[in-house]
């Protein structure tokens, strides 16, 4: 028995001495359950560790020590922010002073959900608002990741918003910065130009779209699939990804309204299922 004690020790000690993977740290959890995020925007701050919260953001450094944490401040009259997420934090992509950091929100009138964009600094001055549009995309929401809303020209980076009066027009913003570029060895190069930076042109295939959202009564998603591709079903889903909705999609219909009478206030996702393969779409805000 003894020396299965020391055997047991032994290997313990010899497993935790050649260990590859070391616990760093704790960052407190995400109330929305999808925003902790790498950070490697912030050109004079470096990389950070974004734990997202109710009301605000913390900034941790790479040790896991607390960098800067901002609270919210109140949005414009007649507003709300959309799951108080800040899509988008950086030092010189929105403006040229350096010592501030600023993050893009996004969010909705609270009596007809039409949509708002802002820019705030982390003191909470506004440095930029616009009514009636969004951010057109949710992937690659930092840094060296291609977005589908911020991209880098040869001069310049350019902000794609979409306006939500059904037309799917696009408004485009020239910004006072560039999207860095983030070496192996993590030095951050913002005068650098990222490949595959050219906008992706909608409808493209293989992306769907939804309108309006949010949507209170009703909405429509516009499948946007490649010639060929057939949706059999849209599913709609909650938050913890359980299953709300299985609406089967009438043979070679290329839209599907939805009616919302039935769901609870909330955000959503929603999948189609076609003749080849799953698809996935964007979220859908139901609002009363």
């Amino acid at each position: 028995m003894k020396k299965l004690l020391l055997s047991t020790l032994a290997m313990f000690i010899m497993t935790d001495s050649i260990a590859q993977v070391i616990p760093l740290g704790v960052v407190p959890g995400d109330w929305s359950g999808w925003s902790n995020r790498l950070v490697r925007s912030l050109s004079e701050a470096g990389q950070k560790i974004l734990g997202m919260e109710q009301g605000g953001f913390t900034l941790y450094n790479l040790d896991m020590t607390t960098y800067l944490t901002v609270q919210y401040p109140e949005p414009p009259v007649g507003y709300h922010w959309f799951e108080h997420y800040a899509w988008y934090c950086s030092q010189d992509l929105f403006d040229a002073d350096l010592s501030s950091i600023e993050y893009l929100m996004h969010a909705y009138h609270n009596e007809d959900g039409h949509p708002a964009t802002a820019i705030l600094r982390t003191n909470g001055d506004l440095v930029f608002w616009v009514e009636h549009e969004q951010p057109s995309g949710s992937n690659g929401l930092d840094a060296t990741t291609q977005s589908p809303w911020i991209f880098n020209t040869s001069e310049y980076a350019i902000m794609q918003l979409e306006v939500d009066d059904g037309s799917m027009d696009m408004h485009y913003y020239r910004l006072r910065g560039k999207l860095p570029c983030v070496d192996c060895d993590g030095n951050i190069t913002p005068e650098l130009v990222l490949t595959n930076d050219t906008p992706p042109q909608y409808p493209a295939p293989g992306v769907s779209r939804i309108f309006p959202n949010p949507a209170s009564s009703g909405t429509e998603v516009i499948f946007g699939l490649e010639s060929g591709v057939e949706v059999k079903t849209l599913l709609l889903m909650d938050q913890a990804g359980k299953l709300v909705e299985r609406l089967p999609v009438p043979h070679g219909a290329d839209r599907l309204s939805v009616g919302l009478s039935g769901i609870r206030t909330g955000v959503y996702s929603y999948a189609l299922e076609t003749d080849k393969g799953m698809v996935q779409g964007s979220r859908l805000v139901v609002v009363r």
